[in-house]
């Protein structure tokens, strides 16, 4: 689940009481995003928010696929993600983000 923008402060407050309910859920967020993961049942939801699944090493709208051919092939898309090491990947739309992977939390 990603929110931006507006969808943000919502996905936020969602998160946390899902967090306070003793839900499991992994995060991470960096300026002007949230990235939230758990089970399928687990997830907040907050209007304007984006569910999105793995694609390989990056996270993709599940609304989405991947040209793997379009963009060079799946060699052009591990160097991008060999070059972020660790890091975050999450394509939508309107914008790539890039971060640290979402890790267990107990509070946002």
């Amino acid at each position: 689940m990603v929110a931006t923008g507006p969808a943000l402060r919502g996905l936020t407050g969602a998160a946390r009481r899902a967090l306070e309910a003793g839900v499991r859920l992994r995060a991470a967020q960096g300026d002007g995003w949230l990235v939230v993961l758990g089970g399928y049942n687990d997830l907040p939801w907050a209007d304007g928010c984006v569910y999105v699944g793995a694609d390989g090493p990056l996270l993709l709208p599940t609304t989405r696929a991947l040209d793997i051919e379009g963009v060079g092939g799946g060699a052009a898309v591990e160097l991008v993600a060999g070059a972020l090491g660790d890091g975050l990947i999450v394509v939508l739309d309107e914008v790539v983000l890039r971060g640290p992977r979402p890790m267990n939390t107990a509070a946002l």
